[in-house]
């Protein structure tokens, strides 16, 4: 069981943890239980769900769909993607990561070797089963779960590629009976142009775009916004909120590395993310050890910069879930 620290339940509602105090003896929250070994108070995640509706903060109905894309490779998107995913369960909501990648690296990163993924079911087991369900497995002693990948995933695409109707909409499709169970389901993507990465966009709600501080990695936006531009004009199948960029590998010792961040402001002023994620070798050691930056070093520079990554998404979760109620309520 998740148990959250005062600062942490006073984030994702979006108050000073001083504060709880006040909303506790108003009773527009559940007490703080106690912990009986070291009397440290503590909230659960029920206690949070809870605690929402009460304040009148919408829980949500449908889980956040967030797509890790990038036409380019060695972005490090699947890095990203995978720590951005556990600190979300850390955090207790319900996560579910996809590997939409048939090299399966989300799946590795995740702590899944490559000779074991081959025997696990990817999504197109799911689809030949008529449920997706049986496609997820349960990661990090049930932290969150998984539908992971290897290479037998090619055939999703040819399975597209035969569909008739509606052929941007099935994986959105396939994923409606499980979305209820989920706050997050986390999608990374192959780095390619595919139907597989189409569908992916199009379930999309945020649409997160890693680049790393190089003009190959800058050039790649280009293809993959003239992909999203067409989806655009299809409002029926292109539901996004935002697009997201997201600066990986950062070194401040390389010029170009500024440069390119001045270029992103410059024109996707309006897509870029304060945060920045840091050149750091610990996150090839992690790797190496199929583990978690948090798992195996939670102080590093980079699980920090992940955790100001995570902040920054539920802070903009936060708004839109606000613009959502103002909406309702005209």
């Amino acid at each position: 069981m998740k148990k959250f620290k005062i600062k942490e339940f006073a984030q994702l509602l979006g108050y000073h943890p001083q504060y709880l105090r006040v909303l506790e003896k108003e009773g527009k929250i559940p007490p703080a239980r106690r912990d009986p070994k070291t009397n440290w108070r503590y909230y659960t995640l029920q206690d949070l769900i809870e605690a929402k509706k009460q304040l009148g903060i919408p829980v949500n109905e449908k889980p956040t769909i967030q797509v890790f894309i990038n036409y380019k490779g060695g972005t490090g998107k699947s890095t990203i993607a995978s720590n951005y995913a556990y600190n979300l369960a850390q955090l207790g909501f319900e996560v579910l990561a996809i590997d939409l990648d048939p090299q399966g690296h989300l799946t590795r990163s995740l702590g899944i070797p490559d000779e074991a993924s081959r025997t696990l079911p990817t999504i197109m087991d799911g689809i030949t089963k008529g449920d997706i369900s049986t496609s997820i497995i349960s990661i990090k002693d049930n932290l969150l779960h998984l539908i992971p990948s290897n290479v037998n995933l090619t055939i999703f695409e040819k399975y597209l590629q035969q569909q008739s109707i509606a052929v941007e909409t099935k994986l959105y499709k396939l994923l409606q009976p499980i979305m209820p169970k989920y706050n997050y389901i986390i999608i990374d993507c192959a780095p390619s142009v595919s139907l597989a990465n189409i569908n992916a966009m199009v379930a999309a709600d945020d649409i997160i775009v890693p680049i790393i501080p190089d003009f190959l990695s800058y050039d790649g936006l280009n293809l993959l916004f003239k992909d999203i531009s067409a989806l655009r004009e299809n409002a029926t199948m292109y539901h996004a909120r935002q697009i997201r960029i997201i600066v990986n590998k950062y070194d401040q010792r390389l010029s170009i590395a500024d440069i390119l961040i001045k270029t992103l402001k410059e024109e996707y002023k309006d897509m870029l993310l304060n945060s920045i994620i840091r050149q750091d070798a610990t996150v090839e050691r992690a790797q190496a050890k199929l583990l978690t930056i948090f798992e195996y070093a939670k102080r590093s520079k980079f699980a920090q910069d992940i955790i100001s990554f995570t902040h920054e998404m539920l802070e903009n979760e936060k708004k839109f879930t606000l613009n959502t109620v103002g909406a309702k309520n005209d």
